[in-house]
């Protein structure tokens, strides 16, 4: 099976978090944005800054987020993209 993870299905898998992607073991290539880093570290920054993570789980945390992506086709996004993701909804 091909996935696409966005940054809430790592963030789940990442922080252990119980409604996790049920079929990850099953999947046989993984394909996520770009920007999925991004939003996945920022994240993991806000919950420390909040202190709903400590400095050890941060970077424990930022860790499993590089070695989950590591194993994911990153697909870079065009500029195009980027600024229809950055219009107000309709």
């Amino acid at each position: 099976m091909i996935a696409y993870l966005d940054a809430s299905v790592v963030l789940r898998l990442v922080l252990g978090e119980e409604q996790q992607l049920a079929e990850w073991k099953q999947v046989e290539a993984a394909v996520a944005s770009a920007l999925t880093e991004v939003e996945c570290l920022r994240t993991l920054d806000r919950l420390a800054r909040m202190d709903r993570l400590s400095h050890d789980e941060l970077a424990e945390r930022r860790g499993a987020v590089y070695r989950t992506l590591a194993a994911v086709d990153l697909v870079d996004v065009s500029r195009t993209v980027l600024r229809r993701a950055s219009e107000p909804f309709p």
